[in-house]
């Protein structure tokens, strides 16, 4: 399973701070040369970060952010980090929280300290993925115990109304031989739903 993260550059340049060769976690680093670039990734990729340039912090860069934090969907929001390439005041970092920022990096920082970040947002998509898998185990489960009960009463009386006919069958009868063995099969199907019942019991 793949996981992206999309690094954002604030004017138009080409090179992330970090060399970011995150593949051997199954990371994608996609790249983007300003905010209005970001939007179509944001919507087509389901990211775990995206990292937003910070060289300088202005009502441009905050009314950019903005649009962009707006454009997310909801559902499959990512961590919305900076990375400073200038000194952050603490009332300036208290601004981009309350903007919507999840956290700020300073462009020097180790590729350790985003590394670890990333990897915890890895385990947190995968363990959301586990979670929705068992969800739908659930349902099939659920759905499967409903159709074992339904087959299980249409078979009983074409189980009975078999028996009937055959114990009626005389020698003569062409079919008494075909019913007799209709009356095997019936017992043979039963038998399977019933091991499906009984397992469908012991792992429910």
């Amino acid at each position: 399973m793949s996981h992206y993260v999309l690094y954002v550059s604030q004017d138009g340049s080409e090179s992330a701070p970090w060399p970011l060769d995150l593949s051997a976690r199954g990371i994608v680093v996609l790249h983007t040369r300003s905010p209005e670039q970001a939007l179509p990734f944001c919507r087509a990729y389901p990211l775990l970060m995206v990292l937003l340039e910070i060289k300088a912090l202005d009502e441009t860069w905050s009314e950019r952010f903005g649009r962009l934090r707006a454009a997310i969907p909801p559902q499959n929001r990512p961590a919305l980090v900076g990375v400073a390439h200038v000194p952050l005041e603490s009332a300036e970092r208290a601004a981009l929280a309350a903007e919507g920022l999840d956290g700020v990096v300073m462009a020097h920082d180790p590729e350790s300290f985003l590394v670890r970040q990333l990897d915890t947002l890895v385990r947190l998509a995968e363990l959301s993925v586990f979670e929705q898998s068992r969800a739908e185990v659930a349902q099939l489960s659920l759905r499967t115990r409903e159709h074992l009960h339904e087959l299980s009463q249409p078979l009983s009386a074409i189980q009975g109304r078999l028996q009937l006919l055959a114990a009626r069958a005389t020698d003569a009868d062409p079919n008494a031989r075909n019913l007799q063995e209709l009356v095997q099969l019936s017992f043979k199907v039963s038998s399977f739903v019933m091991e499906l019942q009984q397992l469908h019991r012991k792992y429910s």
